[in-house]
């Protein structure tokens, strides 16, 4: 059995951590047998349970059918069929997908391809992007230039050319000190304001998460925050970026989580869940319109890695959108979620009887035992 080295560069550099040497369900198991219980999924991220088979055979026999081919040179069935499986859960026109490894590298390639776009349209003046605070999008450079946490930004902020930042619709500390709906939206009137004084004809893009995750926590907008951003977007051909990573692929009981608010972004970014946690994946989703924009235009996307359009994540990632749609765990999520709402809104003392979850194979993880990771 391996043991630490101390040659190790580690994520925590202060004191020391167990050895994890094996998992199963939602459980880690150390060197010394103690069992933790993975109740976030490590970094949100373990959304299906640890061990799964369906994804171990389904990487197992892409290695040993076709382990890597540039994606500049050829397609692959995986790619390909990770494309339909997420096309089938996202709205008709949201129908083009590329494939990098991490959340943040989806968010980087969303703002390069929110550019692309305006360039392939006429439009090359259109650079600037804007953000919240109370955000967090990654931590390479263009996605912490989006990132509204401060304590993340300070040591790199004169080495990125920054976003501009509005606040959160955030109404439990609202920045105006408002109530809503008296407030009538003032957080979403913030855009139209940054937008007007950065100057309409230089605004690229607003990048938002749908539901706000990692900074503030899990804090969806109020009603009417998402239409009122999308309409002014729309007047002033602002393409609107909405960050899933955290909160998609049916975290918040929708496939989508802008399903919710009844609104298409142009750019959307998934990520974490996307491979159960198993193998480094993200996906960048875009309109069928602005994928031909670029296409007919110029021709090229100025972007990729080495390791984009990966066939063997690809399979991962198929696989897992086969275990979310197989076993009903999206549904699952909305059916659990609308329990543990009422539950958190109950008077105290007041009883409810959590649902109980239908029959499960052997060897699959039904969520009533242990419930749906986040981002």
């Amino acid at each position: 059995m391996a043991i630490p080295s101390g040659k190790v560069f580690p994520r925590k550099l202060k004191g020391s951590l167990p050895l994890a040497t094996r998992a199963e369900g939602v459980w880690i198991f150390d060197d010394k047998g103690k069992r933790y219980l993975d109740a976030s999924g490590g970094a949100v991220v373990v959304n299906l349970g640890h061990g799964r088979q369906e994804i171990a055979k389904a990487v197992h026999d892409q290695i040993m059918t076709l382990h890597y081919a540039h994606p500049t040179m050829f397609t692959t069935a995986p790619v390909e069929d990770l494309a339909q499986a997420l096309a089938r859960h996202t709205p008709p026109e949201l129908s083009r997908f590329y494939f990098q490894t991490s959340g943040a590298e989806a968010v980087e390639t969303a703002i390069k391809l929110a550019r692309q776009i305006h360039l392939d349209n006429g439009r090359p003046q259109k650079s600037r992007l804007i953000a919240r605070w109370g955000s967090y999008h990654g931590l390479t450079l263009g996605a912490l230039a989006a990132t509204g946490r401060t304590s993340f930004r300070v040591p790199y902020a004169p080495m990125f050319l920054d976003a501009h930042h509005i606040p959160p619709p955030y109404c439990l500390r609202c920045a105006w000190g408002l109530k809503h709906p008296a407030c009538d939206l003032r957080c979403a009137t913030a855009l139209e304001e940054a937008i007007q004084n950065l100057g309409p004809a230089t605004v690229s893009a607003f990048l938002a998460e749908t539901v706000s995750g990692a900074t503030i926590a899990a804090v969806p907008p109020p009603a009417g925050y998402w239409p009122r951003v999308r309409e002014m977007c729309d007047r002033h051909q602002v393409l609107l970026i909405q960050d899933e990573v955290m909160c998609g692929l049916g975290r918040t009981g929708r496939w989508p989580a802008s399903e919710h608010y009844g609104v298409v972004p142009d750019i959307v970014t998934l990520g974490k869940g996307l491979s159960g946690g198993t193998l480094a994946l993200s996906a960048v989703g875009t309109l069928e319109r602005h994928f031909a924009a670029i296409r007919d235009g110029g021709g090229v996307f100025m972007h990729g890695g080495t390791y984009s359009h990966h066939p063997v994540a690809a399979a991962a990632g198929l696989a897992a959108i086969g275990i979310l749609e197989r076993e009903g765990l999206v549904e699952r999520v909305a059916e659990m979620g609308q329990f543990l709402g009422r539950l958190l809104k109950a008077p105290p003392g007041a009883g409810d009887r959590a649902p109980v979850a239908g029959p499960v194979r052997p060897g699959a993880h039904n969520l009533q035992s242990h419930g749906p990771g986040r981002r």
